[in-house]
């Protein structure tokens, strides 16, 4: 019996092995972190109450998912998957504070 566990969430996909958006695949080893961005700036640079989860992977692509899903979603759906995979989470306060931040 094959089972394999997907997550749909619009382009981007979360199966039992790997992730899929960008016509690309990811695997859980790619990750280079995970995120929790409890607020962003926008294009005025002021401060936005607005949290998010951004994956990070060693090629320095990166996902964020306030584009793709709700924080329940992510909370209740794909975070449950990464720790499965031994992927823990760090927060930070803006995406400013992010590796590869870039303006």
């Amino acid at each position: 019996i094959f089972f394999a566990m997907m997550i749909l969430i619009s382009n981007v996909r979360f199966y039992d092995d790997k992730i899929c958006f960008e016509n690309k695949n990811y695997y859980y080893d790619d990750i280079y972190s995970v995120y929790y961005i409890e607020s962003r700036y926008n294009v005025y640079d002021e401060r936005i109450e607005r949290a998010s989860y951004v994956v990070l992977f060693d090629d320095k692509t990166s996902l964020d998912l306030d584009g793709f899903t709700s924080i329940q979603f992510t909370e209740q759906e794909v975070l449950p998957l990464l720790s499965k995979k031994g992927i823990s989470i760090k927060s930070v306060t803006s995406e400013k504070e992010l590796p590869w931040y870039t303006e």
